[in-house]
């Protein structure tokens, strides 16, 4: 009978993180960040790819260089893209169990290995080609060798160095926050490693340095112009809480593994592991999240979640780093329900093979295709990227007879134009979405289509089919001038102002001051979520030229107002006649630092900010569900 060892375990964590990164192996899609690094590769010459692939980017020219001989080499398809960097992911396990073996025990490593084949974070990066599965590798090859170079009693100018060398130097050129934990890990050094071999070390690393001057004039470009940061937003009090919960998949089924295993380090604690393995491994861990929060808050923000991939395996080190060397039987036991639960989370929790494989880029045109052939006649509005749309246009073999929207000014009212002149021709509208695009999208095609047949909701966006038939919106409230006025309605003088509408047989308000009509109503009473959008719409009877008459949407807190906006009628109206009919809209959605304040007042008013004369009839509020997956690779899906 085999007798269980060790190295038996391991077999087993690279096993399930060769399946958990190769399920559906030709069916991973590529990210938006890849599809645009791609986008960067036909060039006929190497000077070429630098100027116009590289410096316009915010990354080292590492990655984008591989892939350009890559796909040379072996294409474009997304799995042969992917390849190196799954390999990449695979090996890192190894190369953090052989750290943690080295630096501890064998149970150590184990345990560290098995959060690393399973996790989410780590598993997203495998299967994308971009530089963090990459960076991890180099920076977990670096410190394998450095651990050799600065223990170890062989020659210095040995094979061992030469990995050293080679495996920072890529981590240089890979990733500026790679880059930063190169410089961390070659600094740490220096309080290690003898006095005898301490001019030998200096003399290695700055090999290393001098390897990485020709890339200086690249660095120096995009620091320059901006390149290597500034999109994202500012990071947040939390963010160093929420990205715990991220990498334990935001269950309390891992976060009580975690914690018990952390316990059971203490009650099964080695005399023999030193704490200056630990030291090191909380200093790695927590130098490039306070380096990238400084950086943020001072000049730029730059502090995301992949950021933090290049060190974050050290904190296992913390976590477990404090047990002995257990036996094969318990290293199996507690490696397998570290593999069973982060899994389980993985599939289940965090859904990770659905949100990933189906983003809103590749849905927007696997939808498309299915509702040409099933829904007869559609329209169809497509909101993407212009080579993401071709690119998803050519490889799922689609016609182009689809309006394609972007964010862009007076779009919207072309958008409006297009379905007014075409809508009489088709029963159903189907449309694609981008998360970032206009929340009116949907409340303006509402006024042609209002019912939503079907909504598909994916990372970063959704698609819709609307038809014709009546509207089942959740109204929270509407003012029509004919019954009473409705709770949360203040009108001035509503008395004198309502008039008669002879042609539309309705009663209309006229509209002549500053503020004459608003709407209030607490949060707390309207049952909505985080993601939900709250819609507001009136219509206007006006006369051109357009003045200022703006809706607007508040949520207020007491003296602090925690939301303004508002959607001017020059954005909607389409400007064909003298005097018009125009539904205006304003939608927001809410998100969960909203959400966080149970005092909120939300108000809906009209500002009539020229003070002209028009009409205004059917002022409604309503709310409409959003998408919970749409931030789900990086927030916990509910």
């Amino acid at each position: 009978m085999l007798k269980l060892q060790n190295k038996h375990i391991f077999y087993l964590i690279l096993l399930v993180a060769l399946a958990t990164r190769c399920y559906q192996l030709f069916a991973i899609p590529f990210s938006v960040d890849e599809l645009s690094a791609l986008s960067r590769l036909d060039y006929s010459s190497f000077s070429e790819l630098i100027e116009k692939g590289v410096k316009v980017d915010g990354h080292p020219a590492g990655v984008q260089v591989f892939l350009y001989y890559w796909v040379k080499l072996f294409g474009s398809v997304e799995w042969v893209v992917k390849l190196p960097f799954i390999f990449m992911g695979i090996a890192s396990i190894g190369l953090l169990y052989a750290i943690g073996k080295r630096w501890f025990n064998e149970s150590v490593g184990l345990f560290s290995s098995a959060f690393l084949a399973t996790m989410q974070y780590a598993i997203i990066y495998s299967q994308t080609a971009r530089p963090y599965s990459s960076g991890l590798f180099f920076i977990l090859l670096m410190v394998w060798a450095w651990t050799k170079l600065i223990q170890g009693n062989k020659p210095w100018f040995s094979w061992n160095t030469v990995v050293y060398v080679l495996a920072a130097s890529l981590a240089t050129y890979n990733h500026h926050f790679s880059l930063l934990a190169a410089f961390i890990i070659g600094i740490t050094g220096v309080f290690f490693v003898s006095r005898d071999n301490l001019m030998k070390y200096v003399g290695v690393n700055t090999i290393i340095i001098l390897l990485y001057v020709p890339h200086l004039t690249i660095f120096l470009h995009q620091l320059n112009t901006g390149g290597i940061g500034g999109w994202l937003m500012k990071p947040s009090a939390d963010f160093l809480i929420q990205y715990i919960f991220y990498l334990f998949h935001f269950s309390w089924w891992v976060m009580g593994l975690v914690s018990v295993l952390f316990i059971l380090s203490f009650i099964f604690r080695s005399k023999k592991n030193k704490n200056q393995w630990l030291t090191v491994s909380v200093i790695w861990f927590l130098i490039p999240y306070v380096t990238g929060l400084i950086y943020s808050i001072s000049v730029d923000a730059v502090l995301q979640f992949s950021v933090l991939i290049f060190t974050f395996p050290f904190l296992f080190f913390i976590l477990f780093g404090r047990f002995k060397r257990l036996t094969p039987k318990w290293n199996l036991l507690l490696v397998i329900s570290i593999l069973f639960i982060n899994t389980f989370t993985l599939i289940y929790v965090r859904k990770h093979y659905q949100v990933f494989y189906n983003p809103i880029d590749k849905q927007s045109f696997v939808d498309y295709k299915k509702v040409t052939e099933e829904y007869q006649p559609v329209l169809a509005v497509i909101n993407s990227h212009k080579n993401i749309a071709n690119y998803y246009q050519k490889k799922y073999n689609t016609d182009s007879n689809y309006y394609f929207y972007e964010d862009v000014p007076n779009s919207l009212k072309e958008l409006k134009k297009h379905i007014e002149l075409n809508h009489k021709e088709y029963d159903y509208l189907y449309l694609a979405r981008l998360s970032a695009a206009s929340p009116l999208l949907v409340p303006i095609i509402q006024e042609y289509y209002p019912r939503i047949e079907i909504e598909n909701h994916y990372f970063l966006g959704s698609t819709y089919i609307f038809s014709k038939d009546s509207n089942e919106q959740h109204l929270i409230s509407k003012l029509s001038f004919e019954n009473e006025l409705p709770k949360g309605w203040q009108v001035k003088d509503i008395n004198n102002k309502i008039l008669k509408d002879t042609i539309a047989n309705t009663h209309v308000y006229s509209y002549s001051e500053e503020f004459e009509v608003s709407y209030e109503t607490p949060m707390e009473a309207l049952n909505v979520c985080p993601k939900d959008y709250i819609d507001v719409s009136v219509e206007v009877t006006h006369e051109t030229p357009l003045e200022e008459i703006i809706l607007c949407l508040s949520l207020t807190s007491g003296d602090e107002t925690t939301y303004w906006g508002g959607t001017n009628l020059k954005d909607l109206a389409l400007e064909d006649s003298t005097i018009r009919k125009t539904t205006m809209h304003h939608s927001f959605q809410l998100t969960k630092q909203i959400m966080k304040n149970d005092s909120l007042i939300v108000k809906a008013f009209l500002w009539n900010k020229s003070k002209s004369q028009f009409m205004i009839d059917d002022f409604t509020i309503s709310k409409r569900k959003g998408n919970p997956v749409v931030y789900g690779l990086i927030e916990k899906i509910e």
